[in-house]
């Protein structure tokens, strides 16, 4: 049995769905995308070799595309959806008419919210009660 080095297909599409909530948005800088999914941003190397990795099966999907820098070739300073993941993060799921809201659904809520309002640091915390 042969197994892949890539997550799958629909993991992948997951992945992009949290990250590009708005669909008016195509394409994110490296500092939204780490933003986005908590990484420190004081270390600007360490997560241009995150994204670098990050980025493999999403690219090997023809999810997204690398942007790079003016004048570095080979540094990445974005990312941009493809025609492909455009047309993917567009898919709606049908609504929701339950009154149970995920957690899933209101992180990526409040993840909107934040990359439309960066004057604010929401801090999003679940616990058990007990």
């Amino acid at each position: 049995m042969c197994m892949s080095k890539y997550p799958t297909q629909s993991t992948c599409i997951r992945t992009l769905k949290l990250l590009f909530t708005d669909p008016a948005i195509d394409t994110f800088t490296v500092e939204q995308i780490c933003r986005a999914v908590g990484r420190d941003l004081s270390n600007p190397e360490k997560n241009q070799r995150w994204l670098a990795n990050f980025l493999v099966p999403l690219k090997h999907y023809g999810l997204l595309r690398a942007v790079y820098s003016d004048g570095h070739p080979r540094r990445v300073s974005g990312v941009q959806l493809t025609p492909e993941g455009k047309s993917t993060v567009g898919e709606t799921a049908p609504p929701n008419t339950s009154k149970v809201v995920s957690l899933e659904a209101l992180a990526r809520t409040i993840r909107v919210f934040e990359r439309q309002n960066p004057g604010f640091v929401v801090d999003f915390r679940v616990t058990i009660r007990e």
